[in-house]
């Protein structure tokens, strides 16, 4: 365990690195503001035959806690430091989406709203099977 003297050096270290400018959004931030728009799935559900709403709740609570576990999962990791967070977010979603066997798992909608193609997700994908 760390002392409290400690944690507070290593965090004044990390706030100096960052140029104290602390407003960065996390991969997991995003991955969260990704999730948050559920009715971008809603068709996507409504195509896996889920009309419920307690299915589609269902579905979409195992999507957000899925993509949010791989997403901690993998920014442990060292690798992840060459991948900027909004890649990292959205390949969480994406691999979710396909774990949770989504038809589509990058939709339109979410490649114009965040300006990030499936295609160029390949390399952090790759890396978070590693």
């Amino acid at each position: 365990y760390y002392s409290l003297n400690e944690v507070r050096k290593y965090e004044f270290m990390i706030a100096y690195l960052m140029e104290f400018q602390l407003d960065h959004f996390t991969s997991y931030y995003l991955t969260e503001t990704i999730l948050s728009h559920g009715v971008v799935f809603t068709s996507e559900l409504q195509a896996m035959n889920l009309k419920d709403s307690k299915s589609i709740k269902d579905k979409l609570k195992k999507l957000y806690r899925l993509a949010l576990d791989i997403n901690k999962m993998f920014v442990e990791d060292i690798q992840s430091l060459q991948f900027s967070a909004l890649d990292i977010a959205a390949t969480s979603v994406v691999m979710a989406k396909e774990l949770l066997k989504f038809e589509n798992i990058w939709n339109s909608e979410l490649e114009w709203l965040y300006c990030v193609k499936l295609n160029d997700l390949t390399p952090c994908y790759n890396s978070i099977l590693k």
